[in-house]
C-alpha cells in the first residue's frame, strides 16, 4: 500500500495508507522509541495531511473520498484523545465538483487550518470556531462553467460544516488569514481579499492582477 499523511502528536503517531481502502493507523511511541499499534479503522478514501487542533485530541484531514467512482476533495475530522477508540472519524464534509483539482492535494502551504478564527454555528447548535480554507478548482457539469475558488469550512470539537466559497478565478496556490477577519487567496494570475466575517457568505473586498 502507499503511504500517505503521517503527523506525530507528542507519544502519538497516525498515518493513512491506501489501496482500495484506506487504513487509519493510530499508534503509541513510548520515550525508548517502542512502537504499539492501537487501530486501523477503515474509511473511504485518502487523507493527503493532517493538522492537530483542539489541544492535539483531533485531526483535522484534507483528502479525498472516493466512493461511488469519484473523487471528490473532503475533510475530515478524527477524535484522537484516545488512540484505541474503534470509530476515530467524527465527520467528514465535501466539495461536490467531480475529480476537482487543488494545491493541497500535494502542498500542505495551500489550505489553513485555524482554531478561534471565526463564529458560527453547526446544525445542532454547536458553536464552530475553526475554520479550514481548501483551494479547489474544476469543470461544474450542472452549470457548464470552469471554477477555480476557495472553499470554506468551519468545525468545533464533534462537528464539521461545509460553507460558503470565495470565487477567485484562476487555481488558488495558497489561502491563508490577512488580518483578524480577511483572508487572502493568491494564484499565479492575481492576489484577491475576502471579508471572512460570516463564513455562509464571504464578501470580496477587493483584487490586484
Amino acid at each position: 500500500q502507499s503511504l500517505f499523511p503521517t503527523l506525530f502528536v507528542q507519544n502519538k503517531a497516525f498515518f493513512v495508507t491506501y489501496l482500495r481502502q484506506d487504513p487509519f493507523h493510530a499508534f503509541t511511541i513510548d520515550d525508548q522509541g517502542v512502537c504499539e499499534e492501537h487501530n486501523e479503522f477503515i474509511v473511504s478514501g485518502w487523507n493527503d495531511f493532517f493538522r492537530a487542533v483542539s489541544a492535539d485530541t483531533r485531526l483535522i484531514g484534507i483528502g479525498r473520498n472516493d466512493e461511488n467512482r469519484t473523487s471528490n476533495l473532503a475533510v475530515s475530522l478524527y477524535d484522537i484523545s484516545d488512540v484505541a477508540n474503534p470509530e476515530p472519524l467524527i465527520a467528514r464534509a465535501e466539495i461536490a465538483l467531480p475529480w476537482p483539482g487543488s494545491e493541497a492535494s500535494w502542498d500542505d502551504r495551500a489550505f489553513s487550518v485555524l482554531e478561534g478564527a471565526v463564529p458560527a454555528q453547526a446544525a445542532d447548535g454547536t458553536e464552530e470556531t475553526g475554520l479550514v480554507l481548501l483551494p479547489f478548482e474544476g469543470w461544474d457539469q450542472q452549470n457548464e462553467q470552469y471554477l477555480a475558488s476557495v472553499q470554506v469550512f468551519t468545525f468545533s470539537d464533534s462537528t464539521l460544516t461545509l460553507r460558503g466559497v470565495m470565487q477567485h478565478g484562476s487555481p488558488v496556490r495558497r489561502s491563508f488569514p490577512s488580518g483578524a477577519q480577511t483572508t487572502a487567496n493568491l494564484s499565479e494570475e492575481a492576489l484577491s481579499l475576502f471579508d471572512s466575517t460570516d463564513p455562509d457568505a464571504p464578501a470580496e473586498l477587493g483584487r490586484v492582477d
